[in-house]
């Protein structure tokens, strides 16, 4: 795990026993992010013993945060600005102990965003569904295990077009439509962008 390339994939937790050498990184990734969860990560280590220093990477790699300072300890943390993967790289700045190297233990956290409703909350269900009309809807959130119900007045052969626009890497999204008897009369599921 000595690049970003070849990084090892973490989940929260904490890791002992790790090692951080001259001139050898270790890097770590962190994957499974949507915008707006946290990542926080400490290393935990005797400085006497050696100077560590972390540091924090967006998915495309631009430092986000570090620390490097002269304490037994080094933590590091950002909220995400987009969906994808952070990486941690554990660095041996200076070594000063008696044996070569340093080691430390690791401790990961990620807080999970929390989902923000939007406007026309709450209409979790067929019988709380907003009513709409013709229109482009911009802004809108779906919540995990919050479905998003919405009505519109219709006359007898009329034809409706319907669409969400959404980036699947932030969740894939399904859209259905059913018919005043609540029957499913169409749907769009898929594993890609839009619906």
């Amino acid at each position: 795990n000595d690049a970003d390339a070849a990084a090892a994939t973490l989940a929260p937790g904490l890791y002992t026993g790790l090692a951080a050498c001259p001139s050898d990184d270790d890097w770590y990734a962190v994957s499974g992010l949507l915008i707006g969860d946290e990542v926080a990560a400490s290393a935990i280590f005797s400085h006497a013993e050696g100077d560590v220093d972390m540091y924090l990477y967006d998915s495309a790699v631009v430092q986000v945060d570090s620390s490097a300072s002269i304490t037994d300890g080094e933590s590091v943390s950002w909220t995400a600005t987009s969906a994808g993967e952070a990486y941690i790289r554990v660095s041996l700045f200076s070594d000063s102990g008696p044996v070569e190297g340093n080691t430390y233990a690791l401790a990961l956290a990620v807080t999970i965003a929390p989902c923000v409703e939007d406007s026309f909350e709450d209409n979790d269900s067929s019988s709380a569904a907003s009513s709409i009309g013709d229109g482009f809807y911009s802004g809108l959130g779906a919540c995990p295990t919050d479905g998003d119900w919405y009505s519109l007045e219709l006359l007898a052969g009329d034809t409706i077009s319907a669409d969400i626009f959404f980036t699947d890497a932030e969740g894939d999204l399904d859209l259905q439509l059913y018919n005043t008897a609540l029957t499913m009369v169409d749907f769009g599921y898929s594993v890609t962008d839009d619906e």
